[in-house]
């Protein structure tokens, strides 16, 4: 078993298949600090990334609507951003909103969000 802290100050000096074992190992995730999340995923091949995010979802971790938005510059798993977004925790912004809208979140789950901050829903009246 490995725990969070020690992945985390080592997965830069590794190879994939060795950050994939470890990966594997993390026994303490739920104690991990999520920008510390969004930092190694930026920084490994993106299927690892997603099957940390997935283990993080799993924990449960909830990231924030800003680092969501982070992470869908570099995931392209639509499905497991969408997880991630109905998750998030914290303030919305509506700049965070648009950019989510703008990176394939569902309409659905943006409406949601809109309406649970009170902002503006940028699919409302769009035209397709």
């Amino acid at each position: 078993m490995m725990t969070w802290e020690p992945f985390y100050d080592g997965y830069l000096g590794w190879s994939d298949s060795t950050v994939s074992s470890r990966l594997s190992q993390i026994s303490d995730l739920q104690n991990a600090d999520t920008a510390e999340i969004v930092d190694c995923c930026q920084c490994i091949d993106e299927a690892l990334a997603c099957r940390l995010l997935r283990k993080a979802e799993k924990a449960p971790l909830s990231f924030t609507y800003a680092q969501v938005v982070e992470l869908a510059v570099f995931i392209s798993d639509e499905e497991l951003l969408n997880a991630l977004a109905i998750a998030a925790t914290g303030p919305c912004t509506q700049e965070n909103l648009e950019e989510l809208n703008n990176n394939e979140i569902q309409d659905d789950v943006i409406t949601d969000i809109a309406k649970h901050y009170n902002l503006h829903d940028p699919n409302e009246g769009a035209i397709w």
